[in-house]
């Protein structure tokens, strides 16, 4: 059982290829402390392996009963866990999450791309950003696929064919999440909810250097399910035998011809031979990244940026050196975890700070 996206692809496709159905789980709503919010799903297999998490173990069970009636009867279901009561008691769960989650369940056939996975497949393949918006309709009666379904990538429409009085109102929903980047659950009439969500495609990391301490940052950040690209002069260190699913580019030149530096998101030198991280640093700060992270104690960050003529003003606002969280620890794994902590933070907005001294909503 896995829980990052790229993982759910993998088995979709593998179904598809199979050209057998799967169920998917998608939480459309919630209301107070819960694992997950909306737009989070779950994958279910015809012959009973589930991929991803809605909760903390507290409902997967019971989702893959609803799932084989999914499958039984290819209905689509919505499913409500409400776990604000004190003593839990009408799920058994005790889970004590005080919140309430909504899932829509619906079958995933071959060949279909009337579903989020498709617009998710989409979206990682491409590199764009993209919304989708589902009709959710109670009771036996439910719409047909090309009326329930749209999506919109970069703001152009990829999968819309609309005719009832739901279009202008989609349209102009998906636009509002696409540029809010929040899901949003609206119900249209008494029996009937359109739920929109933004898909967005997973970060893209630069690792500069390809030595043993890279290892860990990379098996942390493919944990994460971010995209990860490794660069190193050395052919003995370029080896993508050393690293998984991930794109290992060989570049004697220390150039970077290969890589397209406007499309990452965050980048980190640390290849411990100075010329190249000079001449890494180098085009990194020519380029638009707003993280670029440095390995290495302060008196070498400082003999870098003197040879690149910068004063570390300039560069403050995007320069993380030394890079990583003061977490403590000095082994290559817990330099690997400040490190990608950091670079986590930075992706999210955050601080790095202790969650207990924030005020308000974790997730917000």
């Amino acid at each position: 059982m896995s829980s990052t996206v790229s993982k759910l692809l993998e088995i979709y496709e593998q179904e598809q290829r199979e050209n057998r159905s799967c169920v998917l789980a998608t939480i459309i709503e919630t209301q107070g402390s819960t694992y997950q919010k909306p737009g989070a799903f779950m994958l279910f297999t015809e012959d009973g392996r589930y991929f991803g998490l809605l909760s903390g173990g507290c409902i997967e069970h019971d989702l893959m009963e609803h799932a084989k009636k999914v499958f039984s009867t290819g209905k689509p279901t919505t499913v409500l866990y409400d776990m604000r009561s004190a003593d839990d008691l009408i799920w058994g769960l005790g889970s004590g999450c005080n919140g309430a989650i909504k899932i829509f369940m619906e079958q995933v056939r071959p060949n279909s791309c009337h579903h989020a996975l498709w617009v998710t497949q989409q979206c990682y393949d491409s590199q764009r950003d993209a919304a989708y918006a589902m009709v959710i309709r109670e009771g036996d009666e439910q719409p047909i696929p090309g009326e329930s379904f749209f999506c919109q990538m970069d703001g152009e429409p990829a999968l819309f064919d609309l005719s009832s009085e739901l279009q202008q109102q989609i349209k102009s929903e998906i636009a509002s999440v696409l540029k809010t980047a929040k899901p949003r659950l609206f119900e249209f009439a008494a029996d009937q909810a359109v739920f929109v969500n933004h898909i967005t495609p997973p970060p893209q990391l630069l690792i500069l250097g390809a030595g043993p301490d890279v290892i860990p940052v990379v098996e942390f950040a493919r944990q994460l399910d971010w995209s990860v690209s490794v660069v190193d002069h050395r052919p003995a260190y370029a080896d993508p035998k050393r690293f998984p699913e991930t794109a290992v580019y060989l570049d004697s030149s220390r150039q970077l011809d290969k890589i397209n530096l406007n499309r990452i998101d965050a980048a980190i030198v640390m290849s411990h031979h100075f010329d190249s991280d000079f001449d890494y640093l180098g085009q990194l700060f020519a380029s638009s990244i707003q993280y670029i992270g440095l390995l290495g104690p302060i008196q070498r960050r400082d003999l870098l940026l003197d040879k690149l003529g910068l004063e570390r003003g300039q560069v403050a606002h995007r320069f993380y050196s030394p890079i990583g969280l003061d977490i403590g620890g000095s082994s290559p794994e817990a330099i690997a975890l400040s490190i990608v902590a950091e670079v986590q933070s930075f992706l999210s907005g955050r601080t790095g700070a202790n969650l207990k001294i924030r005020e308000g909503a974790i997730h917000a």
